[in-house]
């Protein structure tokens, strides 16, 4: 446990920390956050329900499905991220017929068009307990799998589980049979295909918000160098509503999930690099034209050129990945090319001007 305890969760404020509960951990990507608000929400009665999503295979196919589960067994098995488009907005418009109150976990894009939907459907705002974003910067859709198991020489057939878990430098992918069976990947061999832009989702091209300011709770990972020596990994924390930071607060005073103050503004000090490139929409303008993807935008007079390169790369195989014969070339090439793409998007990522 830490040492200082937050007495109170004020919105839009950064915190870092984790889910009390060791088994809740064991199943998350990182500090269990997530899983461990959604558990005692449904425990305690304040919701009936959560809106979650897996890998999975069905009839033979890789395929991300979102699920309404109603225990917690159900919700660790859902567990960890996928870095996968998910189809929350179809199982959330589904909830005006279910009789009670779910808790929904989805991308930031996600939340801003469920917010937009409850607006105009005050019936289905009736069945939404809270909206939990889970931080995001460039999603990958359902045949990125697909693709990567063929190139792995994986079976995709049986496929019960893809969960990710990350470090603070390493990871692993780990993939469960329906027999038992399990393999694992090293995330780095993964993540330089997404990274690359290679099955990229053509919505975050044009992405400029990663943080899920529309959710009441947005979680995700944080690898800032104070915590790599930390016992536990931890997750980044952000209450955006009254609603959320009511609940998060409950929940630490409780002794639920443990947590510490780390402040917004350090956040956007401390990854100020990342920041612009994730969140600048200017050389995206100059890196459509370069990549021949048309853009209602033009690039300003002035901006970073490295990142507009870094974009170009992505933007070109997000739109070769497009075709059949685009992805059979794409996941035909050693994969050191690609982790050689990955690194020269990440390094020209980090330049500033």
């Amino acid at each position: 446990m830490m040492d200082k305890r937050v007495n109170k969760i004020e919105t839009g404020e950064m915190y870092a920390g984790y889910a009390v509960d060791e088994e809740i951990r064991l199943h998350a990507s990182s500090g269990g956050i997530v899983s461990s608000i959604l558990c005692d929400m449904i425990a305690a009665g304040g919701a009936d329900g959560a809106l979650v999503s897996r890998i999975t295979s069905v009839d033979g196919d890789i395929c991300a499905v979102t699920n309404l589960v109603k225990d917690r067994p159900e919700i660790l098995l859902h567990g960890g991220s996928s870095y996968i488009d998910t189809p929350v907005l179809k199982a959330a418009a589904r909830l005006r017929d279910f009789d009670g109150r779910a808790a929904v976990v989805c991308l930031p894009c996600q939340a801003r068009a469920l917010r937009k939907a409850l607006l105009e459907k005050p019936d289905l705002e009736k069945r939404i307990a809270v909206i939990i974003a889970l931080f995001c910067r460039g999603a990958v859709g359902e045949r990125f799998y697909e693709d990567l198991f063929s190139k792995l020489g994986l079976d995709r057939s049986e496929v019960d589980s893809v969960k990710v878990r990350r470090g603070h430098r390493k990871g692993t992918v780990t993939v469960a049979y329906r027999d038992g069976a399990v393999r694992t990947i090293p995330f780095d061999s993964m993540n330089a295909y997404r990274i690359a832009g290679i099955h990229s989702l053509e919505r975050c091209f044009w992405c400029d918000e990663h943080m899920g300011r529309e959710a009441d709770i947005a979680v995700g990972d944080i690898f800032a160098p104070e915590y790599k020596k930390r016992d536990i990994k931890h997750s980044a924390l952000v209450c955006w509503s009254g609603r959320g930071a009511r609940l998060v607060e409950d929940l630490e005073k409780r002794g639920i999930v443990d947590l510490e103050y780390f402040g917004i503004k350090k956040y956007r000090d401390r990854f100020k690099a990342v920041e612009d490139f994730s969140n600048r929409l200017g050389p995206r303008y100059f890196a459509a034209r370069l990549a021949g993807i048309g853009s209602s935008g033009r690039p300003p007079l002035v901006f970073n050129l490295f990142h507009a390169l870094a974009w170009a790369l992505v933007f070109t195989n997000g739109r070769i990945s497009r075709s059949a014969r685009g992805r059979r070339f794409l996941f035909g090439l050693p994969s050191r090319v690609v982790k050689l793409e990955a690194l020269t998007v990440k390094a020209l990522s980090r330049i500033r001007l």
